[in-house]
């Protein structure tokens, strides 16, 4: 119920809250794929770039005062850089890697890091960096396809997905399974927290560190993966929902009770609703997509 609409301009998509729930990101996609910004109530809305093809990998920092963005290059669509912008300053490439794929930025809980994915070792690996983009390293160093999904609150480990327990060698000719793993920033060990044959992907940690959800197709339903929670060890793995359709863009709530999700069935994207033991069964919202939390006011 409620539902409002606070832009009337054709191609505004992807929206963001800021972490204070008062202004909201967002790219539009038929004036150049620009990014903006507006007041929670709509009003206010400014440009923040020119001529940048924005991606939507966006993400505010934690004090509310900077945005992270990727950029694609349109003289090579696979170069990608990761860019900041201030409130009163300007647009600025961090990441800095000429002719190199650079994105998904993910700012730390305690706001002293950028997690981001990187292709500059021609592979996808899982790289941090300061906010002003220096300090940048490499944390899982592998052969195979490793991408960050997550930070776990303590700001001291990194979720991501990788297809490094499977045959990743043959990763451009087949779809390799997925494991979920957790990677420490102080000594670089992965940990396998999935460890399952199927295919495990997209995890993002609760509110209070002590849960993960996440997607997987470890139930053998053909084409359907269903949404699943496990402690932030790994155990006590049970699915939410099975519902049929393309499930992606999922968030928990601010007080870690419900599961927010985008599911694509016969081509429509829908908004569902969720609670966290799987003993309702998920409540359609609105059709829709990029559904996002307003954080605790």
């Amino acid at each position: 119920t409620g539902l409002k609409s606070l832009t009337d301009t054709e191609g505004d998509n992807f929206p963001v809250w800021s972490p204070d729930g008062k202004k909201i990101v967002f790219v539009n996609y038929r004036e150049g794929r620009n990014l903006y910004v507006i007041n929670r109530d709509g009003k206010g809305r400014k440009k923040i770039t020119e001529r940048l093809s924005v991606m939507p990998y966006i993400e505010w920092s934690r004090t509310g005062k900077s945005v992270f963005f990727s950029v694609e290059f349109s003289e090579n669509l696979y170069y990608t850089n990761i860019f900041t912008f201030a409130e009163g300053g300007k647009v600025k490439n961090i990441s800095r890697k000429k002719d190199n794929s650079d994105s998904h930025p993910m700012v730390a809980p305690d706001n002293s890091l950028i997690a981001f994915c990187s292709r500059r070792d021609r592979n996808s690996e899982v790289y941090v960096m300061k906010p002003d983009g220096t300090g940048q390293r490499n944390l899982t160093v592998h052969p195979a396809e490793d991408v960050p999904a997550s930070w776990s609150k303590s700001s001291k480990s990194i979720l991501f997905t990788s297809n490094r327990d499977s045959d990743y060698k043959t990763f451009k000719m087949t779809r390799s399974p997925r494991e979920i793993y957790l990677v420490k920033l102080e000594t670089m060990q992965s940990i396998n927290l999935t460890d399952n044959i199927g295919d495990d992907y997209n995890p993002v940690c609760s509110p209070d560190g002590n849960r993960i959800v996440f997607l997987s197709d470890r139930n053998n339903e053909k084409n359907n993966a269903g949404i699943f929670v496990m402690k932030s060890t790994g155990k006590d793995v049970i699915e939410i929902t099975g519902i049929k359709g393309d499930k992606s863009n999922i968030s928990w709530s601010p007080d870690g009770t419900e599961i927010l999700f985008q599911l694509n069935s016969g081509g429509i994207d829908y908004i569902y609703i969720t609670d966290i033991k799987g003993k309702n069964k998920p409540f359609l919202l609105s059709e829709g997509f990029s559904p996002q939390w307003c954080p605790k006011q």
